[in-house]
């Protein structure tokens, strides 16, 4: 379904929970974010990041983040610290913008 998908799909907008990330070694879980992302870049359609947090990644988890960053069209990254670390991972600066969390788009309903 996820290639069928993407085969269709003009671009690829990439919401991956809001966070990239590895804080530590054995955290894996990204890396099922990079399976798809990479499946979409393949198939040659454009990926954008909206919005997402970057970052930390230790080790070979920031090698893997040095081939991906770079090769999305445009990266959304919601502070100044992913900011930095995606400039750092290689994405040219052109590629990357600093936004709002999705969640500040939502009008209050009154229920606080």
């Amino acid at each position: 379904d996820v290639v069928a998908a993407a085969e269709r799909a003009d671009v690829v907008v990439g919401m991956p929970g809001g966070y990239l990330l590895a804080p530590a070694f054995t955290n894996v879980w990204w890396l099922y974010h990079v399976a798809t992302l990479t499946l979409v870049r393949m198939l040659g359609k454009p990926l954008i990041l909206y919005p997402c947090s970057l970052g930390p990644f230790p080790g070979a988890h920031r090698a893997i983040a040095r081939r991906l960053a770079p090769g999305c069209d445009l990266v959304m990254v919601r502070e100044r610290v992913s900011e930095k670390l995606a400039l750092a991972l290689g994405t040219p600066r052109d590629r990357v913008r600093l936004v709002a969390d999705a969640a500040f788009l939502f009008a209050d309903d009154g229920r606080g």
